[in-house]
């Protein structure tokens, strides 16, 4: 039965509480970098809350993408695709470090920030959805 039968709503439903939790963490992470640092911390902060959904996002999408494959492949697309982006996003931080306009630690406070509003929310709709999956038997 498709998902959308068993909850009434469409899929993009259930990502709500991750996305909409790590918005508000990047605009309340902006807006402490722009009182305590300025300018320049305030766009090292926008930066590090536009990394951390683009790379968390790629796994959903793999996921959403892999979902018709047996569950061996899926898990080998997952387990790749978080590789590419640990690689990605060490890359990534590893250039901003050396931008002169990029003051690393609101980068890393603002990708820490908005990777655990990320994780919470993701917390929050499986813990709403629980009963959406049942176990084979």
């Amino acid at each position: 039965m498709p998902r959308e039968e068993m909850t009434g709503q469409p899929m993009p439903a259930l990502a709500r509480p991750v996305g909409g939790s790590t918005l508000l963490v990047a605009a309340v992470v902006v807006t402490v970098a722009a009182l305590l640092g300025g300018d320049l911390a305030a766009l090292s902060a926008a930066v590090g809350a536009s990394v951390a959904p683009v790379f968390l996002g790629l796994t959903l999408l793999a996921a959403r993408l892999g979902r018709d494959a047996g569950p061996q492949m899926l898990m080998a697309l997952c387990v790749s695709t978080y590789l590419v982006k640990f690689v990605a996003t060490a890359l990534a931080l590893a250039l901003l470090q050396r931008q002169p306009w990029v003051e690393p630690t609101w980068v890393a406070a603002s990708v820490l920030a908005c990777a655990g509003a990320w994780l919470v929310g993701h917390v929050v709709a499986t813990w709403r959805h629980r009963g959406l999956v049942e176990a084979p038997a």
